[in-house]
């Protein structure tokens, strides 16, 4: 199901257009975060394609792609938790040869949040190079008014 949003045009920079957006909840697994700014706890500005010529003032709908949603969500929540269970693992397997006078356990579960916290790190430059991609930006299909 595509993810659509109703914001009002507050500014337009070049072929993009920044909308104001009432903040909901669908907006903590949104592919699109990078692309928005908190204005106020209800409200966040959302740098969208102004593929529909909207002009300043004028009440639009965003569109954001289903799989970029799902490709959000995969990123944000399967990824870390891969790289938490594959450190687990390896602390466990190796770590305890390494320092036999440690915990097995202890070396297991630093190892594993030590590898969590890469995962995000490499997820965090991740997302700074796919910003620039069109695919996860929002759209304006349709100004209502």
């Amino acid at each position: 199901m595509p993810a659509e949003e109703e914001g009002m045009v507050t500014a337009i920079e070049g072929e993009y257009a920044l909308v104001k957006v009432v903040r909901t909840s669908s907006c903590a697994h949104c592919p699109s975060a990078g692309s928005c700014h908190i204005e106020s706890d209800r409200q966040i500005i959302v740098k969208a394609r102004n593929s529909a010529g909207a002009r300043v003032g004028q009440r639009v709908k965003l569109f954001i792609a289903p799989g970029s949603i799902l490709a959000a969500s995969f990123l944000l929540y399967v990824v870390p938790l891969f790289g938490l269970i594959a450190g687990a693992v390896a602390g466990k397997l190796f770590l305890a040869y390494v320092w036999p006078s440690l915990s097995s356990e202890l070396l297991a579960a630093g190892a594993g949040l030590v590898t969590m916290a890469g995962t995000f790190a490499g997820l965090r430059f991740y997302d700074r190079h796919r910003r620039s991609k069109e695919s996860f930006m929002p759209k304006i299909i349709q100004v209502l008014w």
